[in-house]
């Protein structure tokens, strides 16, 4: 159909040259469709990094709220409030949208053209994450707020900035470092959290973490290293004393 409509634009015959012109109609296709999936792909995370967030920052407000009153604070209390947020008038439900599809850079498509997230449904989880949340099949949300109330009960927040976690034992093998802040650490769960069909998967997640904080570091950070010791964590070739495995 392309061809008979240049041919019939332009007024040339292009039967000579039919088999090049469906090889490249072909070719240009699957590259649209392949940008157009990545972009839909990016913004579903960005959507479930979001999430996280706001999830945190509820955490937060729920823990100091009950230290201040001397109550105690339940994961559950938090899941209610959060889910009861959103309910606002639909103008402002709108503006919110808007504004979040404005302030992630690639996103060209609208929000109700992506594809929708299954943001409850189980997941597989890595073993070095396993050992913190007791569970080896856990939705996102859940894995979110078993590591916050992980963290709450074991004062693991810095005094003087609360977005910074010090990481004890078990976080280390998960995260890689002594201290994350709170947002890198959202991230960095990609790799440890897995559709139930994939048997490895996360390289391709750790490798897009390295460069955007290559991007954001300066020159001379071990950046690098601690993203690889983080992906031999993953998969079993780094052990406990920080000494790799032999194959």
């Amino acid at each position: 159909m392309i061809r008979q409509a240049l041919q019939a634009l332009y007024s040339v015959n292009l039967e000579p040259h039919q088999k090049k012109l469906n090889e490249l109609v072909r070719d240009r296709y699957f590259k649209m469709k392949e940008k157009r999936d990545e972009e839909h792909r990016l913004l579903a995370q960005h959507m479930l990094q979001q999430q996280d967030r706001k999830l945190a920052l509820e955490l937060q407000r729920k823990a100091r709220r009950a230290a201040a009153v001397a109550e105690p604070v339940t994961i559950s209390d938090c899941a209610q409030t959060t889910a009861a947020s959103p309910t606002t008038t639909a103008k402002t439900k709108t503006a919110k949208t808007k504004k979040k599809k404005e302030d992630f850079p690639g996103a060209r498509t609208r929000l109700h053209d992506a594809p929708k997230i299954p943001f409850n449904a189980p997941r597989r989880l890595s073993a070095s994450l396993l050992a913190i949340v007791g569970c080896a099949q856990m939705s996102r949300p859940q894995v979110v707020k078993t590591l916050w109330e992980y963290i709450l009960e074991r004062g693991l927040q810095e005094e003087a900035d609360r977005r910074m976690i010090h990481c004890d034992r078990p976080h280390q093998r998960v995260f890689g470092r002594k201290m994350v802040n709170m947002f890198l650490m959202n991230r960095l769960l990609t790799i440890h959290i897995y559709g139930l069909d994939e048997k490895t998967g996360g390289r391709a997640e750790m490798q897009k973490i390295l460069e955007k904080l290559r991007a954001r570091t300066a020159p001379g950070a071990r950046v690098a290293r601690d993203v690889r010791i983080l992906w031999r964590l993953k998969t079993g070739r780094l052990s406990r004393s920080g000494q790799s495995r032999s194959r």
